[in-house]
């Protein structure tokens, strides 16, 4: 009984919250360290960045991966505020040309 009903309920929420998470990435922003690399679009699993004059611009169709902001080699894509001075997190086991490839 307990996992059924425990599946259910995070179906239930993720159902709701779902819809929203594409429009997530209004939060998220380059600061003054952005150079404009473009890194941050090769990682986007979904093409949801692309450059415009050299910054990037979120799309709307964002997933919450969090490739942008980990693998950002200036560490300049930020979420809300809340990453602000926050270390990066990148899996020693995969390289960058992975991710790229792998798209």
């Amino acid at each position: 009984k307990g996992p059924m009903v425990s599946n259910w309920i995070f179906s239930g929420i993720y159902k709701l919250g779902s819809p929203r998470i594409p429009g997530e990435d209004r939060y998220f922003w380059a600061d003054e360290k952005c150079n404009g690399c473009g890194i941050c679009q090769e990682v986007c699993p979904v093409n949801n960045i692309k450059l415009s004059s050299g910054k990037p611009v979120w799309l709307h169709k964002c997933e919450q991966c969090l490739a942008c902001l980990q693998w950002c080699p200036q560490e300049a894509i930020q979420y809300k505020k809340s990453t602000l001075g926050r270390k990066r997190y990148r899996n020693p086991d995969i390289k960058i040309e992975d991710i790229i490839r792998s798209k």
